[in-house]
């Protein structure tokens, strides 16, 4: 039997006209289920708005299995909830008459605005926490931040067992509450008042937890974690003393950043049980005077990357280590710890006794070296043989650009002195705010050896358009360069 063929009038073509092609709805043909996997990228919002297509579609959102809200754009808070609660009622009534019309993801943004909304988010959570839920994002900003008025979260967010991802923020945790949350793999925690105790009720609960992220939960002052499938752990905070204790046999990155940095957090870490940590990271850290950093870091015996931002900088031995990276802030005295911040935004830093810092690294594996200073009388003295790529920032400072052109001959000495210490490296990058950094007068040519010679590789970026001239430079510092690359950036 043959097949009918069906005739499209596309109009009679005009000269000087393309004809008209009729646009095919291809979108509405595909399987539903893909439909509804298409639809879960959008804003809920925006999905329910394709109700409007027609008839096929008006009930299509009611089985995309995730649900996205955020007020921020929305100032009438009445409309917002009454968006959320229309939605919500729709989605029960596709629920009665579909078993597949399930929830497996919650994100929701809104101001918290005390009691006028603590009804509305229990009444939500309390229809949201279902069996296939699998991740859930509360993001509750605070109407009044002054006040510092958090939402309580319900206990039954805290016993959902299909739950997989939590991230919480500017909520409130007590401490009555029991946790069971058997599947729970990830877990972030941003502004959320909680005590010691509750985080750590909250931990035993969670057996299968293997990222934690803890952001500016300032009352936290003493933490334990104990979990056995724990691989990741990151902490920051505004804090000026903090202790933590790790049993997390599994743990392999650690991170843990002081957001006031001006200020540094005296921290004492027990990782003891942590043998497996492989990425360390501290920021803004300073060590109580009785704990032998070198003697912390030897403890990991399968470290290989370690970054110190703006710490309290001593030795550093590791067999296993293969990254460093280092941003060299060292703190006068101790006894700053104790400082507000008046003092130290008075604190001159050009004229902090840099001479006293001596870094010593054994690092016989080390492959990988970063560095970023604005004083070059850190002294770093390197026992790394196997080192092949070096990369150093000198950062820019006015007062010390100018005591620079004060003391022309003080200055190369010194960075002649900084430079020999990475003569073990195959491969230097360059860092400097201007060409002048670089250009050694031919005094100290003729009377002071390379410091570099026996680097293969160098690359500068600076500022400057004497590009022969740095070229000269290049040449004199590492006479065994076989390659050498300039990137200026005219002023």
């Amino acid at each position: 039997m043959g097949r009918k063929r069906r005739k499209v009038h596309v109009g009679r073509k005009k000269e000087g006209q393309e004809p008209k092609i009729m646009d095919a709805d291809r979108i509405s043909k595909l399987p539903d289920h893909v439909i509804h996997h298409i639809l879960s990228f959008l804003p809920t919002i925006d999905a329910v708005w394709t109700s409007l297509l027609s008839r096929h579609w008006r009930r299509m959102w009611y089985y995309v299995p995730t649900l996205e809200f955020s007020q921020f754009g929305n100032k009438d808070v009445e409309i917002f909830y009454n968006f959320v609660d229309d939605c919500l009622k729709h989605r029960m009534m596709g629920m009665h008459h579909n078993t597949m019309s399930v929830i497996t993801r919650f994100n929701l943004n809104t101001v918290y605005r005390g009691r006028r909304s603590k009804v509305k988010l229990d009444r939500w959570l309390s229809f949201i926490a279902q069996p296939h839920l699998q991740k859930l994002v509360l993001n509750m900003f605070e109407y009044e931040p002054v006040r510092r008025r958090h939402y309580c979260l319900p206990e039954v967010v805290l016993n959902l067992a299909s739950l997989t991802v939590l991230k919480l923020v500017f909520v409130e945790l007590e401490a009555c509450y029991p946790v069971s949350l058997p599947s729970l793999e990830y877990l972030y925690l941003g502004h959320v008042q909680m005590e010691d105790e509750i985080l750590h009720t909250l931990l035993l609960g969670c057996p299968s937890l293997e990222e934690l992220y803890i952001k500016d939960c300032d009352k936290l002052k003493s933490l334990r974690v104990s979990s056995s499938c724990l691989q990741f752990l990151d902490l920051s905070g505004n804090w000026e003393t903090f202790t933590i204790k790790v049993e997390a046999i599994n743990l392999q990155s650690f991170a843990f950043s002081n957001t006031a940095w001006k200020k540094p957090c005296s921290c004492r870490f027990d990782l003891a049980s942590c043998k497996k940590i492989e990425n360390l990271s501290l920021h803004g850290v300073s060590f109580y005077p009785d704990e032998d950093f070198a003697s912390f870091i030897s403890g990991l015996p399968l470290l290989e990357s370690l970054a110190l931002d703006q710490c309290d900088l001593i030795d550093i031995r590791n067999q296993h280590l293969k990254f460093l990276d280092v941003k060299t802030v060292r703190y006068k005295d101790r006894d700053q710890a104790n400082w507000d911040e008046e003092d130290w935004d008075k604190v001159d830093w050009d004229e902090v006794d840099w001479d006293r810092i001596e870094i010593s690294i054994d690092a016989p594996n080390l492959d990988s070296f970063k560095c970023y200073t604005k004083n070059l009388l850190v002294r770093f003295l390197m026992n790394s043989p196997n080192l092949s790529e070096t990369f150093i920032h000198v950062g820019y400072c006015a007062e010390t650009e100018t005591r620079r052109r004060e003391r022309e001959r003080e200055w190369y000495i010194n960075l002649i002195d900084f430079l020999s210490h990475f003569d073990c490296s195959k491969s230097i990058n360059f860092i400097f705010c201007c060409e002048e950094l670089l250009m050694f007068p031919q005094v100290f040519r003729r009377n002071c050896r390379s410091p570099l010679p026996n680097v293969n590789k160098l690359k500068v970026e600076m500022g400057g358009y004497d590009e022969d001239g740095v070229r000269d430079a290049l040449l004199w510092l590492a006479p065994s360069a076989e390659t050498i690359s300039i990137e200026l950036e005219p002023f």
